[in-house]
């Protein structure tokens, strides 16, 4: 994968689950185990397909000062650079614009100052960076009061 540290974070997933800190002790809260699947060399319609069978996709992206900067409009992600700094988003939704080419919406970890409240749009042109997508849950389990 792009991210070197893409893979011991789906491994730890996948063994101890996703939950916040202070989780234990909110009624009603689930912690998540599952099975994170890579994918090299995305295509749009790729992500279209598994977003509608498995639900968001995760995305590696170069870093590059457009993307850092984007506060409005739509991201076009260039073509991915070997030994670039490279940052993961989670795409949530996907759409056309006007002149109908795909976009993506997607949720960014740095904040709500990037995007609209830490959302974007991209677009994806041909092939893009590796991607990612939760295969299969194999725990949730229903936390104690």
């Amino acid at each position: 994968m792009a991210v070197s540290s893409l893979k011991n974070a789906m491994n730890h997933v996948r063994s101890e689950g996703i939950e916040k800190k202070n989780d234990r002790k909110k009624p009603k809260t689930f912690m998540l185990k599952g099975s994170f699947l890579p994918l090299r060399d995305t295509t749009p319609q790729t992500i279209i397909q598994l977003m509608e069978s498995k639900g968001p996709v995760g995305l590696t992206l170069d870093l590059t000062c457009p993307l850092l900067e984007l506060t409005d409009g739509i991201y076009t992600i260039p073509t991915p650079v070997d030994g670039m700094g490279r940052h993961v988003v989670t795409i949530l939704a996907h759409g056309l614009t006007l002149a109908g080419d795909v976009f993506f919406e997607v949720q960014n970890t740095w904040g709500t100052h990037w995007g609209v409240n830490g959302y974007g749009r991209i677009i994806i042109p041909e092939t893009t960076n590796d991607a990612f997508y939760l295969d299969e849950i194999l725990d949730q389990k229903k936390k104690k009061k």
